[in-house]
């Protein structure tokens, strides 16, 4: 069985809060805004509420007013659409939720990668008079916009995007990746933008359906149990097949309902809605130009068509170890498979991150981190997660990377040097230490496949530990870096004779102009005992970078843009 259960890396006590589980539209079966509690890290908390990972700041740059903070140590509000306390609850408890969950699944705790320097993360639950929410890069902060649908007679009338559960996972999950893979931000070729659209989609998406309340209110209207409290197998697997075909008509699949209800002026459907389109091997062609947010629709689909198959191997598999033949089955068993399911997968999609090289990700090495991440903790896979990862993404058009190994990970001989290991310097301090880790990155360079005399910059070094379902305790190292050179040159460009002269360039007689950075780096993944286990690096001067370049080109990115300050948007 792929499950993680995790112990927060510094942290035994939790604080429990009460937050939406969906969007305000989403009831209970009393009619009552469907909630959840979720249980955080048992931080010191001052007004705002502040901790020390947010701020929870109520500016309203529209009205240009600030309003009083809120004290979740002294009162917790109760959930209402319109209420301001439960909305700094609520845009707090689920950012703080998304947060803990990721330090859960890595074995680590995280830092935010902002220029500043800051510990904290600044968190405006409404921004402004605005249809947005965002990750400002710039700005340090999350920002959630208000909206009329032209019916709201007063301020609480208004569509809150800091009550909708997507938008607030979705953010959160950008700035999070900004602190995991800085070096995402920068220009690539049109997989990294859409990377990290989609990717931040399949965390809100599934982050909601760990909650089994969640997956219930989907399917009340779906599922008529008989007197007996059973529904048939049959329809339990057609709606499951339905769901994968984008049939299913429900909001589990669907991002942000609040936003796509606001586009269309009815009960449309979301934002998003991935599973709309058939599987087709074309897919990862035809939809490369379609732009970040439509394009990283992609990844959704394959993730979410692997996550409805694991739900039905999981049913199957439950059936048959309760008979077999049971023709009936209670509708709670495809609610607790489903959340175990996308708990199981989304810390999955999580743990990849730390199987990604740190710049140029593609749709190809994410799934080629997908199927190593899982691999490392569970050896044997019970509930065939890696083998329908591997079909469905198929069915998309999107294979793994690695030819070598069978099963689509990446093979330690990929490194090159299965044989380095910590030596010649403080071994404990290689686990943490920039410097010392970067000594061992400058002595390998010819080993390791590097570019030599390129500036060269250890991004980080962390010691994690992660909980397999046996109870096994997987140790490892993983150190980022990335090389760098800046401003190249035709002339310059001619030297690197695995780089051929892209097509733009072809008959040009400047040769001294700069140009445009070349970006390469990797992720160095080591065991226990400091034995290199896995070099998954794009090269500075690499084949790649042609085609890459090429594609930047044809997308306007220029020199100047190489560090550029946009906000990630939901929309």
């Amino acid at each position: 069985m792929n499950d993680s259960s995790h112990g927060h890396p510094c942290t035994t006590k939790f604080r429990e809060i009460e937050i939406l589980a969906q969007n305000p539209d989403v009831k209970d079966g009393n009619r009552n805004l469907l909630t959840r509690v979720v249980s955080i890290p048992n931080e010191h908390l001052e007004p705002g509420p502040r901790s020390g990972r947010f701020t929870v700041v109520d500016y309203d740059a529209t009205r240009e007013k600030s309003y009083s903070a809120k004290d979740l140590q002294k009162k917790h509000y109760k959930p209402k659409a319109g209420s301001r306390g439960f909305h700094a609850q609520n845009v707090f408890g689920t950012a703080s939720a998304t947060l803990f969950a990721f330090e859960q699944a890595l074995g680590r705790n995280l830092d935010w990668g902002l220029k500043s320097g800051s510990h904290q993360l600044t968190i405006y639950p409404h921004a402004a008079l605005r249809r947005r929410a965002a990750f400002s890069v710039r700005d340090e902060c999350l920002k959630f916009g208000y909206f009329s649908n032209g019916k709201a007679k007063g301020w609480r009338d208004h569509t809150f995007l800091c009550l909708s559960h997507d938008a607030i996972v979705h953010e959160t999950t950008h700035a999070i990746l900004n602190g995991l893979r800085s070096q995402f931000t920068r220009p690539s070729g049109p997989d990294q933008a859409a990377f990290h659209e989609g990717y931040a989609d399949c965390i809100a998406l599934l982050s909601a359906m760990c909650s089994a309340n969640v997956i219930e209110a989907a399917l009340r209207k779906t599922f008529k149990p008989d007197r007996s409290g059973l529904v048939s197998k049959k329809t339990v697997l057609s709606f499951i097949s339905k769901a994968m075909d984008g049939k299913a008509n429900n909001f589990l699949t669907e991002l942000a309902a609040q936003l796509g209800d606001h586009d269309h002026g009815e009960r449309h459907g979301g934002l998003r809605t991935s599973l709309s389109q058939e599987a087709d091997e074309s897919l990862y062609e035809t939809m490369r130009k379609r732009g970040p947010h439509r394009f990283g629709e992609l990844l959704v689909m394959c993730v979410l068509r692997s996550f409805l198959r694991v739900c039905e191997r999981r049913l199957l598999e439950k059936l048959k170890r309760t008979g077999g033949g049971t023709k009936k089955l209670p509708p709670w068993w495809l609610y607790d498979e489903g959340a175990k399911a996308a708990k199981h997968m989304m810390y999955l999609l999580i743990r990849a991150i730390d199987y990604l090289p740190p710049v140029h990700v593609t749709f190809r090495s994410f799934l080629t981190a997908l199927l190593t991440a899982d691999r490392e903790l569970v050896p044997q896979d019970t509930y065939g997660y890696r083998t329908t990862l591997l079909e469905i993404f198929a069915a998309h058009g999107i294979e793994p990377l690695t030819t070598k190994d069978d099963e689509g990970c990446w093979s330690p001989d990929k490194a090159g040097a299965g044989n380095l290991h910590f030596s010649g310097g403080n071994i404990a301090a290689m686990r943490w230490d920039r410097e010392s880790m970067f000594e061992f990155i400058w002595k390998h360079q010819r080993a390791l496949g590097l570019q030599r005399e390129t500036y060269t910059h250890v991004k980080s070094v962390r010691p994690v530990w992660r909980v397999g379902p046996d109870g096994f305790i997987l140790r490892e190292t993983v150190a980022e870096y990335y090389q760098l050179i800046q401003g190249v040159t035709l002339g310059e460009l001619r030297t690197l004779s695995k780089i051929k002269t892209p097509r733009f360039l072809k008959g040009s007689r400047d040769t001294s102009s700069p140009l445009f950075d070349l970006v390469g780096g990797g992720a160095l993944v080591f065991d226990e005992f400091g034995n290199l286990k896995y070099h998954i690096y794009e090269p500075v001067a690499g084949r790649d970078q042609t085609a890459r370049l090429q594609s930047m080109w044809e997308d306007g990115v220029r020199l100047a843009d190489r560090d550029p300050d946009r906000p990630f948007r939901i929309a």
